[in-house]
């Protein structure tokens, strides 16, 4: 059994003092006993860097390494956009991917707190959810009482 991992959001965690919270990859435990390497990381620039990008990373086990170091689709050249990947490995080298990364986390961690101020006074005790520290999105559990047809008629109706 592989698990494919989306790793984006532990990138644009919110939490200034502390590192997000472990990979997925990091799961995959090299010293179990049973060990294979099944989980696969995957992550794009796109999230924090520029809506659209099409180019990301992966972290994989040796294997798997392996298997697409010798694959055609990726060393022939084509298929993976090169262009775009010299451009971020210098904006990488040069630091300006990290800057630019501390930005982005500012700009969602306050759009992240003006949505829960929102929803805590004007809905208050109609649901639960825990504050994120990172990502684009807020897990709400509604409260039995809540008929979430009607609210979801609501939603439509006023485009949200």
């Amino acid at each position: 059994m592989r698990l494919l991992f989306v790793t984006m959001f532990t990138t644009c965690y919110h939490t200034w003092m502390t590192n997000p919270s472990t990979k997925a990859f990091a799961f995959d435990d090299k010293s179990d006993a049973d060990y294979k390497g099944n989980v696969i990381s995957n992550a794009s620039f796109s999230k924090f860097l520029a809506p659209g990008l099409r180019l990301g990373w992966m972290e994989v086990p040796e294997r798997v390494q392996n298997v697409l170091k010798t694959n055609a689709y990726a060393s022939s050249g084509g298929c993976f956009n090169h262009y775009i990947s010299c451009i971020i490995a210098v904006a990488l080298q040069e630091g300006l991917v990290k800057d630019h990364v501390l930005m982005v986390r500012k700009v969602f961690h306050s759009q992240l707190n003006t949505l829960c101020d929102a929803l805590d006074k004007y809905i208050p005790g109609q649901f639960s959810y825990q504050r994120p520290k990172g990502g684009y999105f807020l897990w709400v559990t509604f409260s039995p009482e809540v008929d979430c047809d009607k609210w979801n008629v609501i939603c439509q109706k006023n485009t949200l």
